[in-house]
């Protein structure tokens, strides 16, 4: 679906000017996609509007349609999505498929703070041409597009982290043990997909230097991090602007997490709770989930997100393990 509104995005530009655009793909209520344009209010965006719609409903006439969606799978699916993904599931009817919707269906700002919503739409529209890119990989060749979207995750090392907080392998590796947890069988299958293609990673790995303390990142990844420094410093931004009381009462509401996972980061149920409040992990977290969500924007299922970081987890422990050390050292030390 993705795919279809890339030429009609490029259209509306064409006719309306370069307008930011934010995407968001997602599970709940059956698989959907979400579209915001940054317009004002007034006849030229509502023009601008038909114009997008008009153009994908097209698109949608002109493509296949998918096998109906089996509402039983998609609901236990759903309930392990939530569950992973720390909301509440609420089974609902899934949404009529092949339409296109237009109406006031902004998305929840995280943690019902509207700053942060500014935020997350602006790294959604920053790296947009990205989520493009993967797409055209992934029709072309799913496993290369595997591991250049494991290669993007390995781009947070690059990352000038406040206070020296570098703890992006432990997220992943957390990910990758509820994965085993939540998915019986999943590490067998994980760990054969793994063999195939964590050569191809370790070899651009080695190939940009990506973990080397004195290189300098060359070419188009040296984009994709600064993309990815411009997300963390927004988000930086809000944590300064927020001040400590936003965060001394965010930990209050946090309940304490339960026992799998604690088990996934190797820390007691407290500890686990003042790390993700504190304002300087508050950032990196939800930078972290934007990258995840991005994935299935990308149009990956979200088994997928789990090999992800199964695979990056197995090449930093078995090739790199000085940088899984230093994430354990910044996690500790906060």
């Amino acid at each position: 679906m993705v795919e279809g509104l890339r030429p009609a995005l490029r259209r509306l530009r064409q006719a309306h000017g370069p307008v930011p655009a934010a995407v968001r793909a997602h599970w709940r209520d059956g698989p959907h996609l979400l579209v915001g344009l940054d317009l004002p209010a007034s006849a030229d965006a509502e023009a601008a509007w038909a114009m997008l719609v008009a153009d994908v409903q097209d698109w949608l006439r002109c493509t296949p349609a998918a096998p109906p969606i089996n509402a039983a799978r998609h609901a236990r699916t759903s309930a392990l999505l939530a569950e992973a993904e720390g909301i509440e599931y609420r089974p609902a009817p899934l949404r009529p498929d092949r339409t296109v919707e237009l109406g006031d269906q902004a998305l929840p700002a995280p943690l019902g703070v509207p700053a942060l919503a500014a935020h997350r739409d602006a790294f959604k529209a920053d790296t947009l041409d990205d989520v493009f890119a993967l797409i055209a990989d992934r029709l072309a060749a799913p496993a290369r597009a595997m591991v250049d979207y494991a290669f993007r995750i390995c781009c947070l090392h690059r990352l000038a982290w406040r206070d020296g907080l570098v703890l992006w392998p432990l997220s992943l590796r957390g990910q990758a043990r509820y994965s085993a947890h939540a998915h019986p069988g999943s590490a067998e299958r994980f760990d054969a997909m793994t063999s195939r293609l964590a050569p191809h990673l370790v070899a651009r790995i080695d190939r940009e230097r990506l973990f080397d303390v004195d290189a300098s990142t060359l070419g188009p990844t040296a984009g994709w991090i600064a993309r990815l420094q411009r997300g963390y410093d927004g988000l930086l931004a809000f944590n300064d602007a927020a001040g400590p009381a936003f965060f001394r009462d965010l930990r209050a509401s946090m309940p304490l997490p339960p026992a799998e996972h604690v088990a996934r980061y190797d820390l007691t149920p407290s500890r686990t709770r003042d790390l993700m409040s504190h304002p300087t992990h508050f950032a990196y977290r939800l930078l972290v989930n934007l990258l995840y969500e991005m994935l299935s924007t990308v149009g990956f299922p979200a088994a997928r997100r789990f090999f992800l970081c199964h695979l990056v987890t197995a090449v930093l422990e078995q090739h790199y393990p000085a940088v899984m050390t230093q994430a354990r050292r910044a996690g500790a030390a906060l």
